[in-house]
């Protein structure tokens, strides 16, 4: 939702599983299986962003990128009371999420959308394992991106993590406004869906609004 805006997640629209997420040092496991206790590299903010210099895109969407990570590392940073250059990624830092990352800011970098509008996001409940044990949901990096960002959480009915850290940096770093256009009409549509069952619709939902623009009687 932009001046032809691109509406991240709101109200119904639930972060479908992101198979990109957690990155702690309390790895906790993800939307997917929330049990990775497999081995993954890890790798620093630093490692991470000369991944990201190495790869074809465009400046912006490098940036983009970039930024998205600074996003996780600052909120992990902040939960493990570490400075951010100290945060080891393992989920996040996996290549398979650099790519997933990537692959979102080019894909928003090639929309070429000036305004985003994200409403809030629907988290589910209960608690979520890693390493260390079990942490609540929403996990404390979500917490604190979603403090630091002001980005509205809602506590839906669903059982499991809906948002994770890499989905809520992504809304977090696109984020332009809270707020819907008065009016508006529908571009386009696009809709995402995850693997998990939570008992009800498991998607993210993304529109392309013109703003302002007034529908044409029928």
């Amino acid at each position: 939702d932009h001046e032809h805006g691109h509406e991240h997640a709101h109200d119904h629209e639930h972060p479908h599983e992101h198979e990109h997420e957690h990155e702690h040092e309390h790895a906790h496991g993800h939307v997917h299986e929330h049990d990775h206790e497999h081995a993954h590299e890890h790798r620093n903010l630093s490692d991470v962003h000369a991944v990201i210099d190495r790869g074809d895109m465009s400046e912006a969407a490098r940036a983009l990128a970039k930024r998205i990570f600074r996003i996780v590392a600052e909120a992990e940073a902040q939960a493990h009371g570490k400075p951010v250059d100290e945060v080891h990624f393992h989920e996040v830092g996996a290549i398979d999420s650099i790519v997933d990352i990537v692959a979102a800011a080019v894909c928003l970098d090639d929309l070429g959308l000036v305004d985003c509008v994200v409403t809030g996001l629907t988290e589910g409940t209960g608690t979520v394992r890693c390493q260390h044990g079990d942490l609540p949901v929403p996990v404390p990096a979500v917490l604190n991106i979603a403090t630091r960002h002001a980005i509205p959480l809602r506590i839906g009915t669903a059982k499991g993590e809906m948002v994770t850290p890499t989905g809520i940096a992504i809304a977090a770093a696109i984020r332009t406004c809270g707020a819907l256009p008065e009016s508006f009409t529908i571009e386009r549509c696009g809709i995402g869906l995850g693997k998990l069952d939570f008992g009800l619709p498991n998607l993210l939902r993304s529109l392309i609004l013109t703003a302002g623009a007034e529908a044409e009687p029928e």
